[in-house]
C-alpha cells in the first residue's frame, strides 16, 4: 500500500509565502489611506483657521501666531494680503489681492 501526502513541504511553503504576500499588500495599502486621511483630514483644520484668521483681520485683529488643534500644531503667518499655515503634514497659502 502506498501513501501519499496531501501537501508537501514545497507546496506549503508556496501557501504561506503568497499568504504572507497578500497580508503585506494589505498592510501597505492600509498605510498609505492612512497617510492620505491624515493629510486630508489636516488641510480641513488648516482650512477652518484660515476662515478664522480672514475673519480676524477683517474684524481688524491680529492674526495667532499658532494654534493647537487636536494635539496638532499649526503655524500661522499674517503677512499683507498673505495668509500661510503649516502643520506637520503640509502647508496652505492664500494671496487675498
Amino acid at each position: 500500500m502506498i501513501k501519499y501526502k496531501a501537501e508537501t513541504t514545497l507546496s506549503l511553503l508556496v501557501g504561506i509565502t503568497l499568504f504572507a504576500i497578500v497580508i503585506l499588500s494589505f498592510s501597505y495599502w492600509q498605510s498609505a489611506q492612512n497617510r492620505r486621511l491624515n493629510q486630508h483630514f489636516q488641510q480641513q483644520q488648516a482650512v477652518i483657521i484660515l476662515e478664522n484668521q480672514l475673519a480676524l483681520k477683517l474684524a481688524g485683529l491680529d492674526c495667532e501666531p499658532s494654534i493647537t488643534q487636536n494635539q496638532i500644531r499649526y503655524q500661522i503667518q499674517c503677512t499683507g494680503n498673505r495668509l500661510s499655515i503649516r502643520f506637520p503634514l503640509g502647508k496652505i497659502e492664500l494671496n487675498n489681492d
